[in-house]
């Protein structure tokens, strides 16, 4: 119905005859960089190429379901832009390909293309995301309904002329689909960045048939306190092993005592 509505109106035909097929476009980066620096082209395929994404790939994907069904009415042409926005929609939202960006999409979604299937998705794999990060202090539903909740005032994107916004300005892109940047998704990235090691652990197995002296494995132990400097609760469990043969009594007692004044804190001699 809503693919139908659009293509009644002068708008929606003038852009069904001006963007017939957004892939070709989309995949052409060496035309897209000729845009200015800074613009949203570059954003897209520095993003694209990252990923290792293509419009193309997406595309070969959801083939096979798209031609079980085929309109000739233009329905499918609007339902191709669909599929086609869905990496437009990472730049335009500021949403990564992570397990949570994903989700927040999701509910982005829900404003573009109202479905309960989209607020499903996103709030099972939000509760998932959470279910394996239950100790962690990160906001992650509230990540989801900020996403929600920018994706209110955004007009609908594929009815858009999607080609005439890759030279514009990413900001003045994202000001024009009162898109904010995601704040709350980025305190999620930024806390799980900093909860990331539970327990940092190492060894000395380097040394096991020595090539240089035993001290040159106090480096590794610098490393990992450098790594927990601001977390001090982080205690550093180091094995510190008496190996045989190729190790004499005086290369263990230079490797504990290098390790105990570097920082282990969680003695295993296996």
């Amino acid at each position: 119905d809503e693919a139908a509505a659009f293509l009644q109106t002068d708008r929606g035909r003038e852009i069904y005859r001006a963007e017939p097929y957004l892939p070709t476009f989309l995949d052409d980066h060496e035309a897209l960089r000729c845009t200015p620096k800074g613009s949203f082209a570059h954003a897209y395929c520095d993003f694209m190429e990252r990923e290792g994404l293509t419009a193309a790939g997406m595309v070969e994907a959801t083939k096979a379901r798209e031609d079980a069904n085929y309109f000739d009415d233009g329905v499918n042409w609007y339902i191709e832009r669909l599929r086609d926005f869905h990496d437009i929609l990472h730049i335009v939202t500021g949403y990564g390909r992570d397990i949570l960006g994903e989700q927040c999409i999701f509910a982005y979604m829900y404003h573009q293309r109202p479905s309960p299937g989209h607020l499903y998705l996103a709030w099972i794999g939000a509760l998932m995301v959470r279910a394996q990060a239950l100790r962690s202090r990160a906001p992650i539903i509230g990540a989801l309904r900020e996403a929600r909740r920018n994706g209110k005032g955004c007009p609908r994107i594929v009815e858009q002329p999607i080609q005439e916004l890759f030279a514009l300005p990413l900001e003045e892109v994202r000001a024009r689909f009162n898109t904010p940047a995601p704040h709350v998704y980025h305190k999620v990235m930024d806390i799980f960045r900093e909860e990331g090691m539970t327990m940092p652990w190492s060894e000395d197995y380097i040394f096991q048939m020595p090539v240089a002296t035993q001290q040159m494995n106090n480096i590794n132990l610098d490393l990992l306190r450098a790594g927990v400097r601001n977390q001090p609760d982080m205690k550093i469990h180091y094995y510190c092993m008496p190996h045989w043969p190729g190790q004499i009594p005086d290369n263990w007692r230079r490797l504990f005592y290098g390790a105990l004044g570097h920082g282990m804190q969680v003695v295993n001699l296996f």
